[in-house]
Parts: structure tokens; sequence; C-alpha cells
């Protein structure tokens, strides 16, 4: 399985974060070769951002970078 298909098996379940991404895939990408496989499937993948708080739960932004499958794939 190649690391796209990968990838796509996971956010079938739902949108993650590249952290997340990682921590289940144990894949070790950089956040810039997420963005680069996102611009290579742009018919498959898309960008997202997931809220992120500090350790006062005051939230941050930007949120944490990461990718959701585009609706037509999770069809």
């Amino acid at each position: 399985m190649n690391v796209v298909e990968k990838v796509s098996k996971l956010l079938a379940e739902r949108p993650r974060s590249f952290h997340s991404i990682r921590q289940k895939t144990g894949l070790k990408l950089s956040d810039d070769q997420f963005m680069a496989m996102i611009r290579a499937n742009e018919g498959r993948l898309a960008f997202a951002r997931f809220r992120r708080t500090d350790d006062a739960g005051n939230r941050v932004r930007p949120g944490w970078p990461g990718m959701k499958l585009k609706p037509s794939e999770t069809a």
C-alpha cells in the first residue's frame, strides 16, 4: 500500500492533523511533505486546520495543520 492510500484509509474515518497521522501510521513525513502530498493529490485530499488550545484553554491560532478527504472520496 503506498503512502497516499495508507493516509486515505485513515482519513476515511475522519479528518486528522498531521501529528495524528504520524502517530497512527508511523510515517515520518514533515509538514511540508504532507502539504506536497495534498498538492499532488488535489482531487482526493484537502488541507484542514484543527482547533488548538494552550494549557489554560485559550485558543491558539493558527490551529494544527492537517488534512481530510474531499467529499467525493468519502461517498
